[in-house]
């Protein structure tokens, strides 16, 4: 999603500094492409909306301003709206979980609301945020280094020290200056508003590629203009190695993904993750050869759930929030959503054991409970779930008291286990969901 907002901050970009449009016709379209981005990723409000208001502010009249803001505010909420309408009708709170103090908690505890907020906020002193942004990782927790906060991380490549030289580049130089000091305005805006206003991850400053691109280029085409053809020679040679450096690092993150083999998952589709493309060839197959299918290494959690469970079965996903490759009859919580385990624990008891837990999730319809426990132990470590749930107390509850029905990973340590709680009625369902 943060190519997506990219992608449409590009034309906002370029239609806020069209000055043979009306104001009010640029904030527009303008407001509409932030809207949108801004429901691609609500970040977008800022990172990108800061560089583009920046640019139409400069570049229109100031009698035109007013009409700007009402077309540019009123076309962003407009492009806003199905979010928010959507929130309003399910909730009663069209920007939950924010505004809680005017709309209310809804249906969330004040526990969950504080946990929420806390991972959503950076609460460092401002020179320790300042310190992110430029710092390379120091630190090392579990063996790896600490997650890269800001222009250090290496998908930034050489983009940020290019920016900044670009930048001066552009305000010393009296033909660039008027774009120069726009741009790196827009950019110094937006990165004070990731300071004060998320939690400081590197992929929010992705967008701001933009600017920084168009101040290199800005910067690029004044170096060839300065001096002559001599300069124009000199622009080009460092403009095929800025964008050759550029390419090198790109393609060097490239070839590391998924441990050197980075185009692995492209020929993956949804038919194959959900096994919906088997299932043709499921029907025909005796049940043994069906068996030997579903039991291979070939078979996502997904796709074995589809075809390989009975048909009335009803599947908790623990650490799981896909609900929409699954088939089966499936009951999921997001990650700040109350856990369905921990309300189940509360209803028969702190004191009960694990019997009692099981018994009560039976209770509520479901067979089979498919646990994620590389997620669980992740969202953990990352303050993000319910603290009452770990993949340590999950896995004594269900690895003493259910049947494994398969895992996924490493068989000492499986990634994901599938178990059942109650004992499998007729065997496998056939693979287009009829009776068994």
């Amino acid at each position: 999603n943060d190519l997506g907002v990219t992608a449409l901050a590009g034309p906002a970009m370029l239609l806020a500094a069209d000055r043979g449009l009306a104001g009010w016709r640029r904030a527009l379209v303008c407001g509409l492409l932030v809207g949108v981005a801004s429901s691609v990723k609500p970040p977008a409000i800022f990172m990108v909306g800061v560089p583009v208001a920046v640019l139409l502010l400069t570049t229109t009249p100031p009698r035109q301003i007013p009409a700007m803001l009402v077309a540019g505010i009123a076309a962003g909420m407009a492009a806003c709206s199905p979010w928010l309408i959507r929130n309003w009708q399910a909730c009663g709170n069209p920007v939950f979980p924010y505004a809680s103090a005017v709309f209310g908690l809804v249906h969330w505890s004040s526990e969950q609301l504080a946990r929420y907020s806390a991972a959503h906020h950076e609460t460092a002193p401002l020179w320790n945020k300042l310190e992110l942004l430029v710092r390379p990782p120091v630190s090392v927790a579990g063996g790896k280094p600490e997650q890269h906060r800001g222009f250090m991380h290496p998908q930034w490549a050489l983009v940020f020290p290019l920016a900044v030289v670009a930048a001066s580049l552009c305000l010393l130089d009296p033909r660039t200056r008027r774009w120069g000091w726009r741009l790196a305005i827009g950019f110094v805006g937006a990165i004070l508003a990731w300071l004060f206003l998320t939690h400081i991850q590197s992929r929010f400053l992705i967008p701001l590629v933009l600017p920084a691109s168009v101040l290199v280029a800005v910067s690029l085409a004044g170096l060839g203009r300065r001096q002559g053809r001599t300069g124009g020679i000199v622009s080009t040679l460092a403009t095929i190695l800025t964008l050759a450096a550029g390419t090198a690092f790109t393609v060097g993150i490239f070839a590391r993904e998924s441990g050197g083999t980075p185009g692995e998952d492209l020929v993956t589709s949804p038919g194959d993750r959900t096994g919906l493309r088997a299932r043709a060839i499921l029907d025909a197959r005796f049940s043994a050869e069906r068996i030997e299918y579903l039991m291979g290494p070939g078979v996502s959690p997904e796709g074995f759930c589809n075809l390989g469970l009975p048909p009335d079965s009803t599947v908790y996903l623990l650490g799981v929030s896909t609900p929409f490759y699954y088939q089966c009859r499936i009951i999921y919580h997001t990650t700040w959503d109350r856990s369905l385990l921990s309300e189940v624990r509360a209803q028969v008891g702190e004191t009960a054991g694990p019997d009692a837990l099981l018994a009560a999730l039976r209770s509520k319809g479901i067979t089979h409970v498919l646990v994620d426990f590389a997620e669980l132990d992740r969202l953990q470590r990352s303050h993000y779930y319910d603290p009452r749930v770990t993949a340590q107390s999950v896995a004594d509850l269900l690895f003493t008291r259910a049947s494994v029905v398969r895992g996924w990973g490493p068989e000492r340590a499986p990634m994901q286990v599938l178990f059942s709680l109650a004992p499998a009625k007729s065997g496998l369902a056939k693979a287009h969901g009829g009776q068994p």
